[in-house]
């Protein structure tokens, strides 16, 4: 049995003195927060993490989420997905009063939960996305706004400049922003990178002024600020909205395209209507045929 004294004086294992075959024996062992543990710790350290042979992952940012930042998830296959989710705080006391109070921050099946320990602003999430662009190397698959709506307006606009400017996030799958109050607008009017995917959830109606492109749109609860000039702007190619549209509404908008002032990407579009439809008046200046389909014939050869 070794004594005090002993076990004071043991000193560390020179993990990268061993041969290199043994370093990726001992590496292959290693999970995503074990990995990036290790990278911080030098610029060697951080040369050889990126070199590793590691899983595939793909990143998903929430700027505005307390306990959870940014997200690492591994997909080995449908049936095996890890999530590793990074959590800028403050200090270990805070953490550890957040992990015991709060259940869903323990980790647990699929989510697994590592504190970075500093402040969190933008500058302290900017350094740590690219940190784990550096070393991973994931694509990246979501961004979130989600939370209250009070949220401080100045520190939000600082965040979006950030994403902005920031141009190694690559093409961006999805936009979800699920937010309501003034921060919904401040989000949709300085967002300026162009998305695949955008899923909207909010209760507040009110009429944005945006700037970038969105190819699938799809919105609940959203009626006034998903306009035609929202419309015309994300220049999207499939839309599922909830809208309030009447017939004169939905007749400029076809003549719109018809005429090929807007909408020139389009292929599949849901549009919700306050009121019952008026085939004549949505259609009136279209050159359309109305025709009753229980008389009509077809011949198909």
């Amino acid at each position: 049995m070794s004594s005090p004294s002993t076990l004071l004086n043991r000193k560390g294992i020179p993990l990268l003195r061993f041969p290199q075959l043994v370093r990726n024996e001992v590496f292959a062992n290693w999970d995503i927060f074990d990995i990036y543990q290790f990278s911080t710790l030098s610029k060697v350290t951080k040369s050889i993490s990126k070199n590793m042979k590691k899983r595939n992952t793909s990143m998903s940012l929430e700027p505005l989420e307390e306990y959870h930042q940014v997200t690492l998830t591994s997909n080995i296959d449908k049936y095996d997905e890890t999530c590793w989710k990074f959590s800028i705080c403050p200090s270990v006391e805070i953490w550890e009063k957040r992990i015991y109070a709060v259940h869903d921050y323990r980790p647990s099946g699929i989510y697994i939960y590592h504190p970075v320990f500093a402040e969190n602003s933008v500058e302290t999430f900017g350094s740590l996305v690219e940190h784990v662009q550096d070393v991973f190397a994931p694509e990246t698959e979501m961004i979130g706004f989600f939370g209250s709506s009070n949220v401080d307006e100045e520190e939000l606009k600082s965040y979006l400049n950030w994403f902005n400017g920031y141009k190694r996030l690559g093409n961006i799958r999805k936009l979800l922003v699920y937010i309501d109050g003034p921060a919904f607008k401040v989000i949709l009017e300085n967002w300026k990178v162009d998305v695949r995917k955008m899923d909207v959830r909010t209760e507040t109606s009110e009429v944005c002024t945006v700037d970038f492109k969105v190819d699938h749109l799809t919105t609940f609860e959203c009626q006034k600020w998903v306009d035609f000039n929202v419309l015309r702007r994300f220049d999207c190619v499939e839309v599922s909205a909830d809208t309030n549209f009447s017939n004169e509404d939905m007749n400029l908008f076809l003549k719109d395209w018809k005429e090929g002032r807007s909408y020139h990407r389009a292929y599949c579009f849901f549009l919700g209507m306050n009121e019952r439809v008026k085939w004549k008046k949505m259609l009136e200046g279209l050159d359309a045929e109305l025709r009753d389909l229980r008389t009509i014939r077809r011949t198909f050869r």
